[in-house]
């Protein structure tokens, strides 16, 4: 992972007050390269970088999507 990703991940969790960490209690095992995401002292989401990107952009899919909702009311 480089560095550039890594910092543009931690400004996509740090908006809505996520906290990114490595995952080393999982490194060793079968997950390899894993990020965790923490939400007040609980993990969020656990997986690749990739999956992690993925996940932000379904996570600002809905939040739109429900910003749009509240707006329709």
């Amino acid at each position: 992972m480089s560095l550039s990703s890594i910092k543009y991940l931690e400004e996509l969790a740090d908006k809505p007050g996520f906290t990114l960490s490595g995952a080393e209690d999982y490194v060793g095992e079968q997950f390899g390269d894993v990020l965790t995401l923490y939400s007040n002292d609980r993990e969020v989401f656990i997986g690749s970088q990739q999956d992690l990107e993925r996940w932000f952009q379904r996570y600002q899919f809905a939040r739109k999507n429900d910003s749009i909702q509240d707006e329709v009311k």
